[in-house]
């Protein structure tokens, strides 16, 4: 528990200085140069699905409902049998999330309660993470989830007001909370790392988007008789 909280403190300190300066975006959509590029390379700009835009300051779960409303509304969303070499699919994850959902729900594998259930899991990783494109999911972001999954307060989200709190003011929070109301259950903590896994696999076999194909999420699972605290 101190170890976990001794990383929640680090996270605020560099959460809080992105806040501040609003230096998430150009972290969030850098791309590096292949290798004998010329000194002109510019990166290409990620592919966003239309409507969505990438949220450059406060990342708060207020501003994500808007980022996967408008991915929901998006006629990207809905034109999914189409070739991914012709007509490439977006590398958001709110657009990834909601192109998953559709097409389960279309073959019949996923009700809404789980599609929710997904959603959330989805908007906590990039709250915690500050990730936003798939195509940046690195395995170390897979563990900073799961070690922040430690330090959330329990009581996390259900008041309203927590929507439009960030992270850092969330972590900072839970620095002064007794460990009994921090965490999450391990089936709860390993359905979070299930719904990351599953969308960054949908993203490389449906969408034939590039990720990082060394994810492993099955080695950070949390036992069943442990909660995802310590």
């Amino acid at each position: 528990s101190a170890i976990a909280r001794v990383r929640a403190i680090d996270i605020i300190e560099e959460r809080s200085k992105i806040e501040t300066s609003g230096s998430a975006a150009p972290a969030v959509t850098a791309v590096k140069a292949p290798k004998n590029a010329p000194a002109s390379y510019e990166p290409p700009t990620p592919l966003l699905t239309s409507g969505v835009k990438i949220i450059s300051k406060r990342i708060t779960h207020s501003a994500l409902d808007d980022q996967f409303q408008a991915a929901a509304a998006s006629s990207d969303t809905h034109d999914l049998e189409r070739s991914p070499k012709t007509s490439p699919f977006s590398h958001d994850l709110a657009g990834v999330c909601e192109r998953s959902i559709r097409r389960a729900q279309a073959d019949g594998r996923m009700d809404d309660k789980t599609a929710l259930g997904r959603r959330m899991s989805i908007k906590l990783f990039m709250f915690i993470t500050g990730q936003q494109l798939v195509t940046d999911v690195e395995q170390h972001h897979i563990r900073v989830l799961m070690n922040g999954l430690k330090t959330l307060p329990a009581n996390f989200l259900k008041s309203e007001s927590d929507r439009s709190l960030t992270y850092a003011e969330i972590a900072a929070r839970a620095l002064t909370l007794p460990d009994d109301k921090l965490g999450r259950s391990a089936g709860t903590s390993n359905r979070h790392l299930d719904a990351i896994g599953a969308i960054v696999n949908y993203a490389s076999v449906q969408d034939k988007i590039e990720v990082d194909r060394d994810i492993d999420t099955s080695s950070l699972r949390v036992a069943d008789n442990v909660r995802s605290r310590n």
